[in-house]
């Protein structure tokens, strides 16, 4: 392989990894509301297996997520900017909507904690036999 066909390669694959890129916004609304609404999704399953001790990934056919902020972003890297979310879900096999809300923590990466009063802080785990804590009162996730 020639010199210039190696140093064309990797200045591609350089621009292609965005290298030390640092974005001057955390997150935009709709990504952080779709990333809420599979993090919900993946939760709401996990809290289907520990209930029943059966897993389906696919309960809940559809969560809609609405996000605001509820100010800036900080300037400050360890500030988290403060979001709050509204989910309304699905389950198959039923017409009727299920709705919470969470606070969100969003990072300087834009990893986000979630935290909902809307469930019960213990649910049964069937598989161990006692209760165990609930994924839908706390979310965390990596867009």
């Amino acid at each position: 392989m020639s010199r210039a066909v190696l140093a064309l390669v990797l200045a591609a694959a350089l621009a292609v990894a965005g290298c030390g890129q640092r974005y001057d916004v955390r997150t935009g609304e709709l990504t952080l509301e779709r990333a809420m609404s599979r993090a919900f999704k993946r939760n709401f399953a996990a809290a289907y297996r520990m209930r029943t001790g059966r897993a389906h990934g696919k309960v809940v056919r559809h969560a809609d997520v609405r996000c605001r902020e509820r100010g800036p972003q900080p300037s400050e890297d360890s500030e988290p900017w403060r979001w709050a979310c509204r989910v309304r879900w699905y389950v198959h096999g039923s017409a009727r909507a299920g709705i919470a809300t969470y606070g969100l923590r969003v990072d300087e990466r834009g990893c986000f904690e979630a935290r909902s009063g809307a469930f019960p802080d213990r649910i049964p785990e069937r598989v161990l036999g006692r209760a165990g804590p609930d994924p839908l009162v706390y979310i965390r996730s990596c867009p």
